[in-house]
């Protein structure tokens, strides 16, 4: 959830993300979905979630860690969606009522980004502002003169 949140990529783009990927203190992320390619500077509270994964037992080389296979040593794939999604929702039912998905993750990191004066829309890698607006938790003025 926190990868998301700092990230603002998409369920799909953050699950994909390898440790050995980051360089020069960036993610580079080709996005599933548009085929857009980033680079996600790691501010420091992305840095400190990319931090706490290291931490993790489980050997990976996913930022998001997977379960072991179960038997020999097969290929260590990402998690799926729909299971990341099936093992969330029973504990954020605990924690919240209604629990955020990650879509509204997603937005919430769009709005922090914007109101961290951050390029939101380049970052989240939407073709054009309306896209990104429809993400914003807030609403924003825009100027307009008077006589």
């Amino acid at each position: 959830m926190d990868l998301s949140l700092y990230s603002t990529q998409r369920l799909c783009d953050v699950l994909s993300m390898k440790f050995s990927q980051i360089e020069n203190g960036a993610i580079p992320v080709i996005q599933q979905k548009t085929g857009k390619a980033i680079n996600v500077v790691m501010g420091p509270k992305l840095l400190q979630v990319v931090e706490r994964a290291k931490k993790i037992a489980v050997i990976s080389p996913y930022i998001v860690r997977p379960r072991l296979p179960k038997y020999g040593r097969r290929k260590i794939k990402p998690l799926r969606t729909g299971y990341l999604q099936d093992v969330f929702r029973p504990i954020a039912n605990e924690l919240y009522e209604p629990y955020p998905t990650f879509h509204e993750i997603r937005g919430l990191g769009i709005t922090l980004a914007r109101n961290a004066s951050l390029e939101a829309q380049k970052l989240a890698g939407h073709s054009n502002k309306s896209q990104t607006d429809s993400y914003d938790h807030n609403v924003r003025f825009e100027e307009a003169g008077t006589l």
